[in-house]
């Protein structure tokens, strides 16, 4: 994903979680990166799964 768009996605995550909760120690960056890794793996681990 291009930097301006991350960025832009960041600052809208720590709005929200800023919003709901007061203060939080959430990273933005930190929740968005663990979820993509959990997305690659998957998609890894289903192409894998088939042969064309």
């Amino acid at each position: 994903m291009p930097d301006p768009q991350r960025a832009a996605i960041l600052s809208r995550i720590t709005t929200w979680t800023t919003g709901v909760g007061g203060t939080t120690d959430a990273d933005a960056a930190e929740l968005t990166d663990a979820q993509l890794q959990v997305i690659r793996y998957a998609a890894g681990a289903f192409a894998s799964s088939y042969s064309y």
